[in-house]
């Protein structure tokens, strides 16, 4: 799940990268496929700088964005930019919270339970023994987490 957001808001940011790029500048193409070409891989690697910022640092793309919102709603003499960057900020902020998350989750699954590997068994094969957490007490006589 968590890489399928990350594709889905990478995908996101590349396409508002490459509007945004085509609203600000005029573009002549001499050779097209070249200048095409350039523009996608520079957004793709753009869109992965603000992936990872919307993923792991997600308040700096949301003040960005409402940045931009009112640099638009200034320039248009209109709220209606400074609500949609509050409205998109705010997905953001979601995404990235519940990325966080859910990250943090699967952190503290991985370190409930860690494996002690240093018997072995007749075969010469490593033997792994739960060693739980100390919410758990471990009755050596039976073998039993309490």
């Amino acid at each position: 799940m968590v890489s399928h957001i990350g594709i889905l808001v990478w995908i996101i940011w590349i396409v508002v990268l490459l509007v945004a790029y085509h609203t600000v500048f005029i573009t002549l193409y001499f050779n097209l496929t070249i200048g095409l070409v350039h523009e996608l891989v520079i957004a793709a690697v753009l869109g992965m700088l603000m992936t990872w910022l919307t993923l792991m640092y997600w308040w700096i793309p949301a003040i960005i964005i409402v940045l931009v919102g009112i640099g638009g709603s200034g320039k248009t003499n209109s709220k209606i930019p400074l609500v949609l960057a509050i409205i998109i900020a705010g997905a953001v902020a979601f995404t990235g919270i519940s990325f966080k998350k859910d990250i943090n989750k699967k952190g503290a699954k991985k370190d409930s339970v860690q494996y002690e590997s240093n018997k072995w068994n007749a075969y010469g094969e490593r033997i792994g023994e739960a060693v739980l957490d100390e919410e758990y007490s471990f009755d050596e006589k039976n073998g039993l987490a309490i």
